[in-house]
């Protein structure tokens, strides 16, 4: 996933994912330099449940904000259709997500 971020961003500040509430130590390896600029890309957590996206200063490890973030469910999805296609067609898959919320979907073309 794409975070987009504003910061002083300091020669070790970083933008990381950790469990709601948690703390700078809760990261589990899910953490990207801000050196590079807005965005950074972070693998999205693998279970579902409610976390915090927090940007945090290298000086001292201080966390300047936190914005929440909800991973759903994971789901499966079937694409149909009743008309023949080549295993190289493309098929447009529309969704729609609340920001910050993230549904974890495999799609599987039948």
């Amino acid at each position: 996933m794409e975070i987009a971020f504003e910061g002083p961003n300091g020669p070790e500040d970083w933008i990381g994912i950790v469990p709601k509430d948690g703390t700078v130590d809760d990261y589990q390896g899910r953490w990207k330099g801000t050196a590079d600029g807005s965005p950074v890309t972070l693998q999205a957590p693998s279970e579902a449940g409610t976390y915090d996206v927090i940007y945090v200063t290298g000086i001292d490890q201080t966390i300047l904000t936190r914005q929440p973030l909800t991973v759903g469910e994971k789901c499966d999805v079937q694409l149909r259709t009743s008309e023949h296609r080549s295993m190289y067609s493309y098929v447009r898959l529309m969704y729609s997500y609340v920001r910050l919320s993230i549904d974890r979907c495999t799609a599987t073309y039948v």
